[in-house]
């Protein structure tokens, strides 16, 4: 963050350091708009794969909080073997038998932070879940010295700053 800081303050030819809060703010302003922009170049940037355990005679499994969007679940049955499942809103209202389990998945939905069977899993597996999504930038510029953004972004966060702060400055 402070090689950024300093690019920055070059470019406003800013040679105090009474303006690096502002900027920093700025900066962590940016820096939210552009998260967006990672996700629709559709470049990998943000995107995770994560495997979960399957339980036995337990319809749900919990995934992690930090997915903001799931592209896709996959049944692992073997290491070798991923079977896509489909997404399906609708079985939210729908009524399920828990006496009956079946090791045949093939759709699922949502519910808070939890993917939830169609079918109740008959048998356990470890690993048996595969969830590829994208996750959340949560990350605040001034708390980081890494910019956990692809190099390809900085150049667009570096004149976007400039940019809000040559307005700013103006109106000072």
């Amino acid at each position: 963050v402070s090689d950024l800081l300093t690019e920055v303050k070059d470019l406003l030819n800013e040679t105090t350091t009474d303006n690096d809060a502002k900027i920093i703010r700025a900066m962590n302003r940016r820096f939210r708009l552009m998260k967006f922009a990672f996700v629709k170049t559709k470049q990998g940037y943000l995107e995770t794969e994560t495997s979960y355990n399957i339980v036995a005679s337990t319809r749900s499994v919990a995934i992690s909080a930090a997915l903001v969007r799931i592209s896709a679940v996959y049944y692992c049955e073997d290491s070798t073997t991923d079977k896509r499942l489909g997404y399906n809103p609708e079985l939210k209202n729908a009524s399920f038998d828990d006496d009956e389990t079946s090791d045949v998945f093939g759709e699922y939905f949502l519910r808070g932070n939890n993917i939830v069977f169609a079918n109740l899993p008959a048998t356990s597996l470890t690993n048996g879940i595969k969830v590829k999504g994208v996750v959340s930038l949560e990350t605040n510029l001034v708390s980081t010295d890494t910019v956990p953004i692809p190099d390809d972004f900085t150049p667009g966060l570096i004149y976007g700053t400039v940019f809000e702060m040559s307005l700013g400055m103006k109106d000072q």
